[in-house]
């Protein structure tokens, strides 16, 4: 993967992350809101984060790692708003998908559109054959938008990573891609 690819959907353009993404989604990320199942992820100043969005613009693989990754910014076609985030992993032909809906924008379909074009796109460009997805047990909102999606739970973890900062059952979902 030598190139960065923005992605669109219907309401949404996907634009590959960059540092200067930081000045948008700063005012979400600040939102302990937003930490709830992944505290020790939380950024703690906007530097903190700009740094991270560089990291992330870079080609992959990160660190000397067997994966690749893109990550996403993605806004509103009509006001150019950022409402969340989205990750794709690729680990041959395996795909493990991240995503948050920053919470003003959360229960509006954002989460499900931009996963949807995200599986697409690793289908077509990444020869992806299989997506994966992890969330925790508690984690409702995040567990109906991968059943939405056509997830099936294939794993119960009972304790999360506990670098993550989030002490309880993590919940795995598979689903082929065809």
């Amino acid at each position: 993967m030598s190139e960065r690819h923005s992605l669109s959907t219907a309401r949404l353009e996907m634009l590959p992350v960059s540092p200067a993404h930081a000045e948008l989604t700063w005012p979400y990320l600040r939102n302990e809101e937003m930490w709830e199942f992944f505290p020790a992820l939380r950024p703690p100043t906007i530097e903190a984060l700009r740094q991270r969005y560089e990291r992330w613009s870079h080609e992959m693989p990160y660190l000397g790692a067997p994966e690749r990754w893109e990550n996403w910014i993605c806004a509103r076609r009509n006001d150019g708003s950022a409402v969340g985030e989205a990750q794709a992993t690729y680990a041959g032909t395996t795909l493990y998908i991240a995503y948050s809906v920053f919470p003003p924008f959360r229960r509006r379909g954002f989460a499900r559109e931009s996963m949807r074009e995200v599986l697409r796109h690793a289908k077509e460009m990444h020869r992806s054959q299989i997506a994966i997805c992890e969330m925790a047990a508690e984690n409702s909102g995040s567990i109906a938008v991968a059943e939405a999606l056509g997830f099936e739970r294939v794993n119960v973890r009972e304790q999360m990573d506990s670098g993550l900062g989030y002490e309880g059952k993590e919940y795995v979902y598979r689903l082929a891609l065809r």
